[in-house]
């Protein structure tokens, strides 16, 4: 065999190492990337059911909320109306009380009139 045949099988032999390495490295990197999917995909897997379960409990509090809203309303006024209920009783009361006091006044007068009356009539008899 000739030197330059020499050299072209040595050649030859590097480039087969060359080629068998990259394959290696491919079918390595395939590999990593493979797994590296399957975890994405399971962890994709997992953020959608937790998403799903936070987009439930997110409607379910709205609408646990809404109708919280609606019976405090409600509530609210109901409690108005017997605020205004109170306030006119209190207004009728407060009315019938000076209805009464200027009775009792006028009724005050005609005894503190009739008793001074009667003080006169008895001095006027005495005399």
């Amino acid at each position: 065999m000739t030197p330059v045949g020499k050299i072209l099988v040595f050649v030859n032999l590097i480039f087969s190492l060359f080629v068998g390495a990259m394959g290696l490295m491919v079918f390595t990197a395939d590999t990593n990337k493979n797994a590296e999917i399957v975890k994405v995909q399971r962890e994709r897997e997992v953020l959608k059911a937790s998403n799903t379960t936070y987009q439930e409990e997110n409607k379910t509090l709205q609408e646990s909320g809404s109708s919280s809203v609606k019976e405090k309303e409600v509530e609210i006024a109901k409690l108005k109306a017997e605020v205004e209920d109170f306030k006119r009783v209190k207004d009728d009361l407060d009315k019938k009380y000076n209805e009464a006091s200027k009775k009792l006044n006028e009724k005050d007068i005609v005894l503190q009139t009739a008793v001074a009356e009667s003080s006169r009539r008895q001095e006027q008899n005495a005399q």
